[in-house]
């Protein structure tokens, strides 16, 4: 029953939520994934003003490093562009390399990686913590996760989901590494408390996007074994607390022994991230700042980036419901 209220609730405060939050008023600058954009673009050019320009950035969920995924996106941006001229769309990019091939492409683009707005007290060092566990894969339990490269690991914890249609592949993972122990979910408040739990973190993928839990496990002071991908993830990444691995589970266990031969300090792996995101978050305030300069608002929007910022820029998450950031969630019946 208090299930069923927390979901009724959680509808009621979401409905007409367009996924899209609003960075600036005066130019107007929202930000969204491109693929909420993609299921939403009538509703949401709607909100948008026809007689003077206003700004929509893409944070790029999954890269768009390959030739075909940045035609796509070129074709989806050039039909939106017809819909109203007075709409600049600006792919926010996870790597130098995605920024150069969306910009090569002809489109607007800056390198301004995604896992810089997560709020950095939701994952924290717990100090003197007992370490159950080498290694914590926090990752849905899909075949582009490849959790079969962590076969080899002893002491492993699994954390994270399956879908119905892929149970098989689930019940795979299961048999293969009997030695993990799993759980299905943890709640967000509680995520950096398991995975303080662990002397490092896996990412194991060989495509995807940005990957926010890379990032998570770092400002819980976590190292990391990673493995060679696309997508921008290595971006926040440094070789003094990353080890770099082969496709190849020997390769995946050596590199969590050596992570634990390090004896990192927790402390110091959070800092230098942060350090390196606050680098991307000045991206984001300097392009901002330059659109209302170019408006001749003369309005120095550092000034107020604490009364903005929320985690995540509040896309895909839940924003409090009384908080001053609550009223930037776009919604069907905005108009900017």
């Amino acid at each position: 029953m208090i299930d069923y209220f927390k979901d009724l609730a959680k509808s009621i405060i979401s409905r007409g939520n367009l996924r899209c939050y609003i960075l600036n008023y005066s130019p107007p600058i929202i930000v969204c994934y491109e693929y909420d954009f993609f299921k939403a673009k009538d509703q949401i050019i709607k909100t948008l003003p026809k007689d003077r320009m206003s700004y929509v950035l893409f944070m790029l969920g999954w890269h768009r490093q390959t030739q075909q995924r940045i035609d796509d996106l070129v074709k989806d941006i050039r039909s939106f562009q017809a819909e109203n001229d007075a709409v600049e769309y600006v792919c926010m990019a996870n790597s130098a390399d995605e920024n150069r091939k969306i910009q090569n492409a002809g489109l607007k683009s800056f390198f301004c990686h995604q896992n810089a707005f997560i709020d950095t007290s939701k994952y924290k060092v717990v100090p003197d913590i007992k370490k159950s566990f080498d290694a914590i894969y926090v990752a849905r339990i899909t075949p582009f996760k490849r959790h079969e490269l962590a076969r080899k690991i002893d002491s492993l914890k699994i954390v994270g989901g399956y879908s119905e249609r892929e149970i098989e592949h689930y019940s795979k993972i299961r048999a293969m590494l009997p030695q993990a122990e799993y759980k299905e979910s943890v709640p967000s408040s509680k995520i950096y408390k398991v995975m303080n739990e662990a002397r490092c973190g896996l990412c194991l993928s060989k495509e995807e996007g940005a990957m926010f839990v890379s990032a998570e496990y770092l400002l819980c002071g976590l190292g990391i074994v990673n493995t060679a991908n696309i997508g921008g993830r290595d971006e926040l990444f440094s070789d003094e607390y990353v080890v770099n691995v082969e496709d190849d589970e020997d390769a995946v266990a050596q590199g969590v022994q050596e992570i634990v031969r390090r004896d990192l300090s927790p402390h110091h792996i959070r800092e230098k991230t942060i350090e390196k995101m606050n680098a991307h978050r000045e991206k984001l305030i300097n392009f901002i700042q330059e659109k209302c300069d170019q408006a001749g608002t003369g309005y120095d929007y550092a000034s107020h980036w604490e009364d903005v910022f929320t985690h995540k820029l509040g896309i895909r998450v839940t924003v409090p419901f009384f908080s001053r950031q609550r009223k930037r969630i776009l919604n069907k019946n905005t108009r900017l």
